[in-house]
Parts: C-alpha cells; sequence; structure tokens
C-alpha cells in the first residue's frame, strides 16, 4: 500500500530512514486522516 520494499519499511521503523511528501500523503490516504492530524497541528 505504501509502495515501499520490506527494507525501507523497516529502516524506517528503526528511524534510519524518513518517510517523503509523497508516502506521507500514502499513509494519510490508508487511514483517512489529514496530514494535520497525523502530526497533531491544530
Amino acid at each position: 500500500m505504501m509502495n515501499m520494499t520490506q527494507q525501507q519499511y523497516s529502516r524506517f521503523e528503526n528511524g534510519v530512514f524518513e518517510l517523503n511528501y509523497q508516502q506521507i500523503l500514502s499513509l494519510c490516504q490508508i487511514y483517512e486522516i489529514s496530514p494535520n492530524e497525523l502530526f497533531n497541528i491544530d
């Protein structure tokens, strides 16, 4: 769903890899939330 390899996902979970803008938007679409909700911005 995120168009990431298992290695990228593992690196993300371990704090070695950060999501880019497109991946953040994909995550928001998956969970049906806005980027503001994801980052807890009022």
